[in-house]
C-alpha cells in the first residue's frame, strides 16, 4: 500500500471533518439567540398610540367623504 496515497486520502477526509465541524460550531453558536429590543418607554409608547389614532381618525374621515 502506498502510504502517500494514504495520507493524502486522510488530510482530504480531515479537511472534509474540519469543514463540518465548523458549520456545526457556526449553528450552535447561532441558534436561539435573538436581538434583544429594548422596551419603550411609557412616554414613547404614548407618542405611538396617540399618532395610531391621529392615523385612524385621518383613514376613517376619508372613508365617510368616499361614500
Amino acid at each position: 500500500m502506498n502510504i502517500s496515497k494514504m495520507i493524502e486520502q486522510l488530510r482530504s477526509e480531515l479537511a472534509t471533518v474540519q469543514q463540518a465541524l465548523a458549520v456545526l460550531e457556526n449553528l450552535a453558536g447561532t441558534q436561539g439567540t435573538r436581538a434583544k429590543r429594548k422596551p419603550f418607554s411609557a412616554e414613547t409608547r404614548r407618542k405611538m398610540a396617540a399618532a395610531q389614532k391621529k392615523r385612524w381618525s385621518a383613514y376613517r374621515k376619508k372613508q365617510k367623504q368616499a361614500k
